[in-house]
């Protein structure tokens, strides 16, 4: 399928049509002028064909994260870059926030995004991105190192991915790319970054996922090794309007290892 992705930076109302919250993430736009960070516990109900399951979260890790425009430490971007937004997260899980700035090339026609430690300095640069990025970040596998989840693409596609945070080599590794599917009113629609409000996860960091296998027709990126594109499961904000519904199979609580496991695996089923 070829997807459609609005001018819009990020997200707006951020909130759940069919799963119930005690606090809803905070409203972004492009003219969006400071940060919330003070988001409550979610308690997600989610009623499936299966059974009822109950899926605990926390607004600062699995919902897409509010932006700024602010630059809030001592760091200095590269000649020529003007910062687009600012999210701030304590991706280093020192308790202390760190910045992440994405930011525009003019001269490069580039959009980079400058990782930057609470101590000002740079922890990592990604170069070359497309203008849509919604990111964030949640420990999905208990060992208490936040993952990245991401979704980036242009007009005619999208990616969306697990990654891990490699702090001896300053990286990002894949772990899978994955199709990105919204749970509603006891059906699933196709997630459109800007409809997800967040991640379904349980407290055993299982995630609502299925292996049912989803034909696109728009320019998909694979992980080393990679041949299977899993499905995860994600609850949808206010906003969200159901467009391209789809027929998913044998959706439930997976580890993250069994996720791995049929992404690398052609047998597996």
């Amino acid at each position: 399928m070829r997807t459609i992705f609005l001018t819009a930076f990020f997200f707006l109302l951020v909130g759940c049509t069919d799963v119930d919250t005690n606090s809803v993430a905070p409203s972004t736009s492009t003219s969006d002028k400071g940060i919330n960070n003070s988001s409550k516990g979610v308690v997600s109900s989610v009623n499936t064909s299966e059974k009822k399951v109950n899926s605990v979260s926390d607004n600062t890790e699995s919902h897409f994260i509010t932006p700024d425009k602010k630059s809030s430490n001592s760091f200095i971007l590269p000649e020529g870059f003007v910062i687009e937004r600012t999210i701030r997260e304590d991706f280093n899980n020192n308790l202390i926030d760190d910045y992440i700035y994405l930011a525009y090339s003019e001269e490069l026609s580039d959009f980079s995004e400058f990782w930057v430690q609470d101590n000002g300095r740079l922890f990592l640069t990604l170069s070359d991105l497309p203008s849509q990025n919604y990111h964030f970040f949640i420990d999905v596998d208990n060992d208490n190192q936040k993952e990245l989840i991401s979704i980036r693409g242009y007009e005619d596609g999208s990616d969306a991915k697990i990654a891990k945070i490699n702090f001896d080599k300053k990286s990002l590794d894949t772990l899978f790319y994955f199709n990105p599917i919204i749970y509603s009113n006891d059906k699933y629609y196709w997630g459109y970054a800007w409809d997800i409000d967040s991640l379904i996860i349980n407290n055993q960091k299982e995630i609502y996922s299925s292996y049912t296998n989803i034909k696109r027709d728009d320019d998909y990126a694979m992980a080393e090794n990679q041949v299977n594109l899993p499905t995860l499961i994600f609850s949808p904000n206010k906003i969200f309007e159901p467009l391209i519904e789809h027929k998913i199979q044998t959706a439930k609580y997976r580890p993250i290892e069994k996720i791995v496991e049929f992404s690398m695996n052609n047998d597996m089923q």
